[in-house]
């Protein structure tokens, strides 16, 4: 039996409620191989296990008046010969939290650029695809900010965690779990089984979101595609109720990256039947991969040249791209409600604790 222990926040943000998520309902089937102990505060007894994994969101409030304390802290566990796998549940696919990754056993995201020797330099505005939009439309940020280089050597521990679709998006379960208490959740909660049919009538493209990030550079892409589509759709928000109902008659979802390229909505896409379209993301990886270009999601360029031209190609061809909407909810099901998704989490959860 593996004793794995683990440091969290808890349920205070949609990430860190999607890291416990899949720990927590399948935890019949870890049981076999794993005993699991979740941890909110630093105690002694959180050190006597096999694996410790920490989340990151455990100590986001903390990093900027306490971050000596919090390196001395994983020097202390790396003397102990503890093996600690530090678990970054944000966004980005590009940001590390580099500092600590010499500290640690492992290092591991929900998603990892593929070429990882990206991590070796300094990234603008820790993504790539704000850097891209940096050199390539000349978007500069007042205030500049870059990602932190990692020594090559620490190359090796980065690993795939999950993402953050192993939770339940339904219409008001997000808000719902974050009050949940922990000892709670067990018994409460489930993934959603309210998929809507992609076979159900549609007449609408979907293009809701907000853009207020602190970086120009982050809000590029969702304001030039909120101007290229301006005289196409609507793309302010709604309230949740009213956005489900629009989903459930989309024929398209539109969903830009936003601090990551993951976002929630790509799983409320799925969730609701629609035809999920993004910018491409054939330069990370992830687990699970629900992103398999033109079979479970139309990719779109990050220039948004090509995005007027793709959404007019679903909607004239929609009977043909609507099995692209099919396979998305299916792979979603699949690791979700299906029969073998505890198993498929548990196989990676070894892979990950090993």
């Amino acid at each position: 039996m593996i004793i794995v222990n683990i440091l969290t926040k808890g349920f205070d943000s949609p990430n860190g409620l999607a890291f416990l998520f899949p720990i927590i309902l399948f935890k019949s089937e870890l049981k076999y191989k794993f005993k699991i102990k979740i941890y909110t505060t630093i105690n002694k007894q959180i050190e006597n296990c096999d694996f410790l994994l920490i989340e990151s969101k455990y100590f986001r409030s903390k990093w900027q008046s306490s971050q000596n304390q919090i390196l001395k802290q994983f020097r202390e566990w790396k003397e102990k010969q503890i093996k600690v796998i530090f678990c970054d549940t944000t966004d980005s696919a590009s940001w590390l939290k580099s500092d600590i990754i010499e500290h640690v056993y492992k290092y591991a995201k929900g998603q990892l650029l593929n070429d990882k020797n990206l991590y070796l330099k300094p990234i603008y505005a820790n993504r790539v695809y704000a850097e891209y939009y940096h050199n390539r439309k000349k978007v500069s940020d007042k205030n500049i900010e870059l990602s932190t280089p990692i020594n090559k050597g620490s190359i090796k521990k980065l690993c795939l965690s999950w993402n953050s679709g192993l939770s339940n998006y339904s219409v008001l379960a997000p808000l719902l779990y974050r009050y949940i208490p922990l000892n709670f959740a067990k018994k409460i909660f489930k993934f959603s089984r309210k998929f809507v049919s992609p076979d159900k009538p549609r007449d609408l493209i979907n293009c809701r979101f907000g853009n207020t990030y602190h970086l120009e550079s982050i809000r590029y892409q969702r304001n030039e595609i909120r101007r290229i589509l301006s005289d196409y759709t609507k793309t302010d928000k709604l309230n949740r109720l009213t956005y489900f109902k629009e989903m459930q008659r989309s024929l398209v979802s539109i969903v830009p990256f936003g601090y990551g390229e993951i976002t929630l909505k790509d799983f409320e896409s799925f969730l609701n039947g629609c035809i999920l379209m993004k910018p491409k993301m054939s330069h990370m990886k992830t687990w699970p991969n629900f992103y398999i270009a033109n079979e479970t999601f139309v990719p779109f360029s990050w220039n948004l040249n090509d995005l007027r031209n793709c959404i007019e190609t679903v909607k004239r061809n929609y009977e043909k791209f609507k099995e692209i909407s099919v396979n998305g909810q299916e792979l979603y099901k699949k690791y979700t409600v299906s029969k073998e998704a505890p198993e498929l989490f548990t196989e990676h959860f070894e892979d990950l604790v090993s």
